[in-house]
């Protein structure tokens, strides 16, 4: 029997989330002969539930949210044993990853799209003991996210974080790095420092245009 678990942010997509959450779940229904789903709570839920997927051995897990919850997903399927195959349906305020993937930011597009037979290998990044899949941003860039608040989000989409941006590159403050490369060291001191694995970074796609999300190695501009 093929089983899957649906992990669904239910403060991702605004007032039609549970309607999302519905129709993602009625399509897997046709490909899986069980579908169970887990609704987030608070901060490392889904990270929680994709080790209880690992564990449990299901076929397929399936993160409903936005870049943050798909980031916490990757976590807790990391380094296990056994590890199900992994998708997501994008309901974030930028969806990065999924842009970079060419699904569509439309909710009710991108289910009806779903093909579990479109496997694709991503790369993987870690920074200490997290992982990522899209980007790691140093200085200036995550205090303009961290500045964003949920409601902002909600009534400016991602227009909230340009705000906050702006904001934040107005005082510029630049920060002390040392960055070390194939053996060698540099210091530097810089607003910001990007470290991608796909072309889309805050929407935008031309600040790693020639990355691919499955060609083993990081894009490192240095801003």
């Amino acid at each position: 029997m093929k089983n899957a678990m649906l992990i669904v942010n239910p403060s991702s997509g605004g007032e039609k989330s549970k309607d999302f959450e519905e129709k993602a779940a009625s399509k897997l229904s046709e490909f899986f002969d069980a579908v169970q789903v887990y609704h987030t709570q608070g901060e490392g839920d889904a990270t929680s539930f994709c080790k209880q997927a690992c564990r449990e051995r299901y076929d397929s897990v399936f993160a409903m949210g936005g870049d943050g919850t798909v980031n916490e997903a990757i976590n807790g399927l990391a380094e296990q044993p056994y590890i199900p195959k992994f998708g997501f349906f994008p309901l974030g305020t930028v969806n990065d990853l999924a842009r970079a993937l060419h699904l569509s930011m439309e909710p009710l597009e991108a289910i009806e799209e779903f093909d579990p037979n479109r496997l694709v290998d991503l790369d993987v990044g870690r920074i200490n003991d997290r992982y990522f899949m899209n980007v790691v941003a140093i200085g200036v860039l995550p205090e303009a996210i961290n500045d964003v608040e949920s409601e902002d989000k909600t009534k400016l989409g991602k227009f909230a974080y340009y705000l906050s941006a702006v904001k934040n590159v107005i005082s510029m403050e630049t920060f002390p790095f040392r960055v070390s490369l194939d053996g060698a060291e540099e210091n530097i001191e810089t607003s910001t420092i990007l470290i991608g694995l796909t072309n889309s970074i805050g929407g935008f796609e031309t600040i790693f245009p020639e990355a691919n999300v499955n060609d083993g190695f990081f894009e490192l501009p240095i801003h």
